[in-house]
Parts: structure tokens; sequence; C-alpha cells
């Protein structure tokens, strides 16, 4: 199997969920996407949404790309999808332990694997240099390149740390998610996609 250089945090499985009614069933459906902050709704594909080059691909010492995240991802997905599916289209039962252990990874590693945990990384690092240094002096180092090859070095890094933890991270986050009090809530008329 060829690994793909297109990684997305929110898997395919889980957003033809929302596919449009005349795109339901097909390859690539379509879905509305809505900026949460501004813009107008607009229609794409779904190989299109929440992608992005190597998300989960970081480069090794010999400076090739390592797969192994991104394909326990895609085998995670694999073993879910039967299971997502029911829970998706059908009435479950959320006392099973089975869909409970089932949905509750998938949820926890769909958090995890979101990059805003790499710019929540990064904020709490910056956090952290401004109130290190002194009142008049500047905040990080101011050696070894520009201040664009610092950050670009220094998201790189990060990528890294959270490409290598994700997965861990992933199991206990389920745990707790399991252990909460879980509800769907159900329409009887598809509401995403009446636009």
């Amino acid at each position: 199997m060829n690994n793909p250089k297109r990684q997305h945090w929110v898997p395919r499985l889980y957003l033809r969920s929302f596919a449009t009614p005349d795109t339901v069933g097909a390859d690539d459906p379509d879905v509305w996407l809505f900026h949460k902050d501004k813009g107008d709704p607009f229609r794409t594909s779904i190989s299109n949404v929440a992608v992005e080059l190597f998300l989960y691909s970081s480069r090794t010492a010999n400076g090739e790309r390592d797969f192994d995240v991104e394909n326990r991802l895609r085998d995670l997905e694999g073993v879910i999808a039967p299971l997502w599916r029911r829970f998706a289209q059908e009435f479950v039962d959320l006392e099973d332990s089975v869909v409970r252990k089932g949905v509750g990874l998938f949820l926890a590693t769909l958090f995890h694997r979101n990059p805003q945990r790499i710019d929540d990384h990064s904020s709490l690092i910056e956090t952290l240099k401004s109130s290190d240094s002194k009142p008049g002096e500047p905040a990080g180092p101011s050696e070894g390149g520009t201040a664009s090859e610092l950050s670009k070095k220094a998201r790189e890094e990060l990528k890294d740390g959270f490409v290598h933890t994700l997965l861990k991270e992933s199991g206990p986050t389920a745990e707790q998610l399991i252990q909460k009090r879980w509800a769907v809530v159900v329409a009887d008329e598809p509401v995403f996609c009446n636009l």
C-alpha cells in the first residue's frame, strides 16, 4: 500500500457521515463546510477537508519520512469502521463495553491527532518563555538563525513531538471518556445538509 502524502486529521470515515444527500455512497462525497468565525458556507469533497501534507510522517535522522503513525491511524480506522458506521446510522447500546471502548478510543484519537494540539503546545512554550525572561530582554534565543527560521524549526520539533505522543495520549483520554455519561442527539430529518 502506498504511503499517503495528504494525511487527514479528521478521517474520511468520519466525514462520510456528513455527505450531501446527492453524494452519499460516492467514493469521494461532498460535505458542507462552515468557517467558525467568518465567510459563507461552501461545499467540497471530503478529500479536501482537514488535510495536511505529511502531518503524521515526520522525518527520521536520515531524512526519510516515517509513516508508522499514519499507518497505525489507518489501521485504527479500519478496525473502527464497522462500529462507527453503526454508531452514525443506527441506534447502538451505549452501555455495551465494546461500543464504549471503540467509540471512546476513536474520539480520543480524533482529539489528539488534530494539529491544533501543536499550536496549543507552542502557545504554552511561548507563555513559559515570556514568563522566564527579564523585563527588556527578548523572549527566547537570539542566535542560530532568523526568527522565521527558528520558528519553522521549532514548529517542526513540536510537530515531531506531537506525532510521537498522539497515540500514547489517546489511550488515557479514551479511558476518561469511557467513564463519562454519554448521550446521542438524533433528528428525524438531516440537519447539516439542507442548505
